[in-house]
C-alpha cells in the first residue's frame, strides 16, 4: 500500500495477469503507468486500480496467425 491504496510490483501484476513480468514491464511502459512509490531503487509500485483498469483496456492483438485462412 502507498498513501492507503493499494499498490502492486510487476511480478505481483503478473501473477494476477498470467504473464512474465517481463510482459508487465514492457505494456506498462506501453500504456504510460508511472510508479507511485519504489519499494527499492529496482522495485516500482504501480497503482493497482490503474493499472487492473489499464490492462482491461488495453487493445487486443488480432487472431492467431495459424488459425488464419492462407491466401
Amino acid at each position: 500500500m502507498v498513501d492507503g491504496r493499494l499498490a502492486l510490483t510487476t511480478a505481483q501484476a503478473a501473477g494476477e495477469f498470467g504473464v512474465s513480468p517481463v510482459t508487465v514491464r514492457g505494456e506498462v511502459r506501453q500504456l504510460g503507468i508511472e510508479p507511485v512509490a519504489h519499494l527499492d531503487a529496482r522495485t516500482p509500485l504501480y497503482p493497482a486500480v490503474i493499472l487492473r483498469q489499464a490492462w482491461r483496456a488495453r487493445p487486443g492483438r488480432g487472431g492467431r496467425r495459424r488459425n488464419r485462412k492462407q491466401s
